[in-house]
């Protein structure tokens, strides 16, 4: 390689890795406490994506000590990231059903209000045969587009329409003991409860604001706070299921976590990202998650895109404890 050509690259490979090195620690450890670094940490997949390959710049144009400062913050970076890849040396949780073990499944799916795909998004979920559907950003234009559709697949239907991108729809092929909209919560979210064959199962729908500006992230994390608190008091089996509007990266996503004692169903097995907002997110963004407690994870995994920007999301669960 020539040494102009080489010493460019090498420049190129510093100030861009150097730039973005600074940005992602800075919003990886102030995150808790601004809003712009909690909003900017939610990328960390991508810095670390984009310092691998300023790394493999660096090596090639035979910057080693360089390199070897670089990974060093690469390496800081990409610790909250390890956990959910999907590694051939690392034994994630999944469940092996019984012969006489009931599998679940749900299907969480943000819809976009103005998505006009109806009928494919009908013939998916149709299709996926699951028990538990959530649907997110319904108006009523699709509540009773899918109510159409679906009434021969889930006899139990609920619906919270609204034309602020905030409503909510749930159908059940089981019966449920109760539903209720959360009476703490600002905008909707949704608290179902079943009495299954294996135990008492609540499950909860999420949809808070996304933290474009620093009051919408306020009232996002005061959200997932008050979800977080009441399902923490809930002694049965539990999910919360639904688009979170914050990335695994987020310490107020790890906060719900802690706070609520719940298990993150998509840790290791690998980051499936659920939000893609083109030309801007090219990789997508996973901020559709389905939390659990005292469930065993069969199969998660994230379907096709259907008109759009969110991506369904399934899990197949047993309901028994998953320690």
């Amino acid at each position: 390689m020539k040494l102009a050509i080489r010493d460019t690259l090498a420049s190129i490979a510093v100030g861009v890795g150097g730039t973005v090195l600074v940005v992602g620690l800075a919003s990886m450890f102030l995150a808790k406490h601004f809003w712009l670094a909690d909003l900017l940490v939610n990328f960390q997949a991508h810095y670390v994506m984009c310092l691998l390959a300023c790394l493999f710049t660096l090596v090639l144009t035979r910057r080693q000590l360089t390199a070897a400062g670089m990974l060093l913050g690469t390496l800081i970076l990409a610790l909250p990231i390890i956990p959910y890849l999907k590694l051939p040396f690392k034994d994630i949780s999944t469940a092996t059903p019984k012969d006489n073990d009931r599998v679940y499944s749900l299907l969480t799916y943000n819809v976009l209000t103005s998505n006009t795909r109806m009928r494919d998004v009908a013939d998916y979920i149709a299709s996926e045969g699951t028990d538990f559907l959530l649907l997110i950003e319904t108006d009523k234009v699709w509540s009773d587009e899918m109510d159409f559709e679906l009434r021969d697949h889930f006899p139990h239907r609920f619906t919270e329409p609204r034309s602020d991108n905030f409503g909510l729809t749930f159908y059940s092929k089981l019966p449920w003991k109760s539903i209720r909209l959360h009476p703490e919560t600002e905008l909707p979210a949704l608290e179902v409860h079943f009495s299954l064959p294996e135990g008492e199962l609540t499950l909860l729908g999420v949809h808070p604001v996304p933290p474009v500006r620093p009051p919408n992230a306020e009232i996002r994390n005061a959200y997932l706070q008050t979800i977080a608190q009441h399902v923490a008091d809930l002694p049965e089996s539990v999910i919360v299921a639904g688009d979170f509007n914050a990335t695994p990266w987020s310490p107020h996503f790890q906060q719900v976590l802690a706070d609520g004692q719940l298990k993150d169903s998509g840790v290791g097995r690998g980051i499936q990202n659920t939000w893609y907002r083109l030309p801007v997110l090219l990789l997508g963004l996973p901020i559709d998650h389905v939390l659990t407690r005292n469930l065993a994870i069969m199969n998660r995994r994230v379907g096709p895109p259907i008109g759009s920007d969110h991506r369904p999301l399934h899990l197949d669960f047993l309901l028994q404890n998953d320690s």
